[in-house]
């Protein structure tokens, strides 16, 4: 569980501790099966309106106060998921200082990112144990993290 922070919901907590437990276990037992699929990339660019729509709007774009960028998934109104790697640096051992997500995110012709529903800076970033550990081997296995927010996501 995680320790309650000012303005999360017992419910907030538990959904993120679940979501990632969850996410451990699946990545744990699929990643052997999928490491020798042919490549299979479906993926399309979905227009600005698009993202706008119900699942489209709960991806978004994530920075890093350091830079770095990645995606995340909103997994209820205070919680986002995304990679470890995103908002921990295994090779220092530490977690970024913050990051902000922007749902719906989409790209102009111009190569401008657009996050259409708003942003939120992390009040809190998590990630696996697993991963945050310098000896584990294969941590790609456990590359999960966690961005809470104080003020809610309510649009969705």
């Amino acid at each position: 569980m995680f320790p309650k922070p000012a303005g999360f919901s017992s419910c907030d907590r538990i959904l993120a501790s679940c979501a990632l437990s969850t996410l451990s276990a699946f990545v744990m037992c699929a990643a052997p099966s999928f490491a020798d699929d042919p490549d299979c990339d479906e993926r399309f660019e979905l227009s600005c309106n698009d993202v706008l729509k119900f699942p489209d709007r709960l991806i978004g774009f994530l920075r890093a106060d350091s830079g770095d960028r990645g995606t995340g998934f909103l997994i209820g109104p205070h919680t986002v998921m995304t990679s470890g790697h995103c908002v921990f640096e295994r090779s220092l051992g530490s977690f970024e200082n913050s990051a902000t997500f922007f749902p719906a995110t989409c790209m102009r012709e111009n190569g401008q990112v657009i996050g259409q529903l708003g942003s939120r800076d992390s009040s809190r970033l998590d990630v696996l144990l697993k991963y945050m550990k310098p000896n584990t081997s294969h941590p790609f296995k456990y590359d999960m993290g966690v961005m809470n927010f104080v003020c809610p996501f309510d649009q969705f």
